[in-house]
């Protein structure tokens, strides 16, 4: 394999990724030099410290400068660890592995992700390998080439919940339409209520809830009540237990799958709730037969028949024995 040169990886490393609560992707240029912050007293602030608009004391200082050295160091080691994971990894398997591990990679600011891929391939150069120095710049190349393609994809994806929430948004707040038009529209537009959608919803009422004016009150509102149809929907006919468990599973957080269990709970009842368990229950035991896999299947599963369970014991079911 052609070892990466420098000079790309640190191109592809100018681009630092921030995910905003409303699941929104954006891609900003990086300096190379890091953010600075002076105080009165002549120190500097390296990074992005809380409040910058007031002077820290001293004290707030150096606590500050105590926390980020720890995460910094953290963030190496777990880089490094992550580094070591890809190498020894088959690569059918690397998108499982990075994608476990995008909450390291997305916090990490431009000029750390520059000083850490800097550091990776000089330690691997001077390591006298060059098999183990092809290695390590393979990596960082696919691990950057991953990170734009899921840039990229979060982008279309942001435009798309974007444009499916105005539309109904026009819909639910349009004089001229009534009930039965909102109810239609949800219930043909429920095949693009996506994991992402929820994320936007939920992200766009934090904001409104922030705002509080008159305006934002009525429009936050309105999103609350777009948000519960939307349960309401996924919840309403997911179809039998496979089909739905298979649903669950695509969502990556917990509190929108837990969401979405219930509500569909809500319509099927318990004894739908003991067929799913079965099916959850099976889908655990068989993991522990085979070597390989994913972890995150594996505890999206076991959340999964918590929330079965939890539900059978407040409706006086038997849960699964």
């Amino acid at each position: 394999m052609k070892m990466i040169s420098v000079s790309t990886l640190i191109y592809w490393c100018c681009v630092l990724i921030f995910v905003s609560s409303n699941g929104c992707a954006f891609v900003l240029p990086v300096n190379s030099q890091k953010p600075s912050v002076v105080r009165k007293d002549g120190a500097f602030f390296h990074g992005s410290p809380p409040e910058v608009e007031k002077f820290p004391s001293e004290k707030e200082f150096d606590e500050w400068e105590k926390k980020e050295k720890k995460r910094e160091k953290a963030q190496q080691e777990e880089f490094e660890k992550l580094l070591q994971k890809m190498i020894q990894t088959d690569v059918t398997r690397l998108p499982s592995l990075l994608t476990q591990n995008l909450e390291l990679l997305l916090s990490m600011r431009g000029f750390e992700g520059e000083e850490l891929i800097e550091k990776a391939i000089k330690e691997a150069e001077q390591s006298g390998d060059q098999d183990y120095a092809d290695r390590i710049g393979g990596a960082l190349e696919y691990m950057l080439t991953f990170l734009s393609e899921f840039v990229d994809q979060a982008k279309v994806m942001d435009d798309e919940v974007k444009d499916l929430l105005g539309k109904i948004v026009l819909v639910a707040n349009s004089s001229n339409k009534n009930e039965e038009d909102f109810d239609e529209m949800m219930k043909n537009q429920k095949g693009n209520f996506t994991p992402a959608f929820l994320r936007h919803i939920e992200g766009e009422c934090k904001r409104l809830e922030l705002t509080r004016t008159k305006e934002s009150e009525r429009m936050l509102q309105i999103m609350r009540i777009i948000q519960t149809r939307v349960l309401e929907e996924l919840g309403s006919d997911l179809g039998e237990g496979a089909q739905v468990l298979s649903q669950l599973l695509g969502y990556d957080d917990d509190d929108e799958r837990n969401a979405v269990l219930e509500a569909g709970l809500t319509v099927r009842g318990p004894e739908f709730a003991v067929e799913m368990q079965d099916l959850t229950k099976e889908a655990i035991s068989g993991f522990e037969k085979y070597d390989g896999v994913d972890p995150e299947l594996v505890r999206r599963v076991q959340s999964v028949d918590k929330g079965l369970e939890t539900y059978l014991l407040e409706h006086n079911s038997q849960p699964w024995m």
